[in-house]
């Protein structure tokens, strides 16, 4: 076991932390993998594991590491699809009536909603669209009857 095999495991290892904190799209992870390679042969110095094995499960190190950051950066293209942005233009279900307090139905929950300034009162079973998110209350506003409107709750 070496010097130089240890500090390269533990630099390696530094740069998976890194890579997981940073924005470097897998380069970080890269250096990590060759490092690593490059450990494990300075530690066991070729003496109780031969060089193909070490490099091939390098190899399939990079190959897990390259297809999580793939998803990563997949996922990081994805629109908004948790908290108050999403709800942002979607269709609801009056619940209790709107005058101008009430409960709607929109995305699996019960959201309290107000309605609209000149919106008149809005009687359970009527859709709205909601407007804007005011804390844990929603805005909401009649919704332009379609007829192929499916509804989004």
């Amino acid at each position: 076991m070496t010097a130089l095999g240890i500090f390269l495991l533990v630099v390696a290892i530094a740069l998976f932390i890194a890579e997981a904190h940073l924005p470097s799209f897998g380069l970080l992870a890269a250096a990590g993998v060759v490092l690593t390679v490059l450990a494990v042969i300075a530690i066991f110095d070729g003496n109780e594991v031969t060089v193909p094995v070490v490099v091939v499960t390098g190899l399939l190190v990079a190959t897990l590491l390259g297809l999580g950051v793939n998803r990563g950066l997949r996922a990081s293209r994805q629109p908004v699809r948790a908290g108050y942005e999403h709800l942002l233009g979607r269709s609801a279900e009056v619940r209790e009536t709107l005058d101008p307090v009430g409960q709607v139905f929109v995305d699996g929950a019960i959201w309290r909603a107000r309605a609209a300034e000149g919106a008149g009162p809005q009687r359970p079973g009527d859709r709205v669209r909601v407007q804007a998110v005011e804390g844990l209350t929603l805005r909401v506003a009649p919704a332009v009857t379609d007829p192929n409107d499916q509804g989004d709750s």
